[in-house]
């Protein structure tokens, strides 16, 4: 299980970060008592801890990450060496580059080039946009793929490796997964008896990948909540009192199977996904 430490923002710093995003917190670790009943004056032997947030710096909101960021001696962010860099150059020069990537990926998988390009694609993202100057908003550059095909095509594996490469990624099926547990659910502390928002496995994907396995075996509900993430790449929740908007810019890689478990030639692509649109 993830191990989890409580935070307390206060003034200012309350809701100056988002759930999903990346943060090194300052702060001081405090121990308090609690007591066993509200009645009596005794304290149970082990405190509860908690950190009093002083400061949130937001690491890199970059799309692939993995170390924190490091500082040399000038103070000058270095993640690559200067051989290192000079090599990706000469990688980029290279007129097969595309292909060779795409040989990269998931080298264990035969063939299935096609599929293998467009997840490539998919793991870069496209161009950010930002036109809020002209009152129009920021277009979304995340690619979002749905593999269909006959079972034993390895889509359960392609899914399971990009989950493993991708820093940050969530690996979800769809019959296990519902409505809430993909967005955001509101549970109550049971300490300070506090309505608190608990973020799913789409927020928690932020600037990374939500694999989605068995596709087509999702309720209704539970998949209708995916088209705002997937066009707006936010999350709006109204629960409990608790009314927020969450970012969500994730690209969903989602696999299913065809309508009949088996793809049929004679009908039509829309006929033989047969997912609600």
């Amino acid at each position: 299980t993830p191990h989890t430490v409580v935070l307390y923002a206060h003034h200012d710093l309350v809701d100056s970060v988002q759930p999903g995003d990346r943060i090194s917190v300052t702060g001081i670790y405090r121990a308090v008592p609690l007591r066993v009943n509200p009645r009596a004056r005794t304290v149970k032997a082990v405190y509860k801890t908690y950190v009093d947030v002083i400061h949130f710096r937001k690491t890199d909101t970059k799309r692939l990450r993995e170390r924190d960021d490091e500082e040399d001696e000038e103070g000058q962010k270095k993640t690559f060496t200067a051989e290192r860099v000079e090599q990706l150059k000469q990688l980029a020069r290279a007129p097969d580059i595309y292909e060779r990537l795409a040989r990269a990926l998931a080298p264990s998988i035969y063939e299935n080039d096609d599929i293998k390009k467009g997840i490539l694609l998919q793991l870069f993202g496209g161009t950010k946009k930002d036109f809020k100057n002209t009152g129009r908003g920021r277009f979304r550059a995340d690619v979002n793929i749905l593999l269909c095909g006959d079972p034993g095509t390895s889509k359960s594996q392609l899914l399971q490796y990009i989950h493993n490469l991708m820093p940050r990624s969530q690996y979800t099926s769809g019959k296990g997964s519902s409505a809430v547990g993909l967005t955001a659910y509101v549970t109550k502390d049971p300490e300070t008896r506090q309505l608190v928002l608990q973020t799913g496995a789409l927020v928690l994907s932020d600037n990374g990948i939500c694999c989605i396995d068995e596709f087509d075996k999702m309720n209704d509900s539970t998949r209708s909540v995916l088209h705002e993430v997937m066009e707006q790449q936010t999350l709006s929740i109204a629960k409990a009192g608790i009314i927020c908007s969450l970012n969500a810019r994730t690209s969903v890689l989602a696999a299913a199977n065809p309508r009949m478990s088996q793809w049929d030639e004679k009908l039509t692509v829309v006929e033989n996904i047969q997912l609600p649109h």
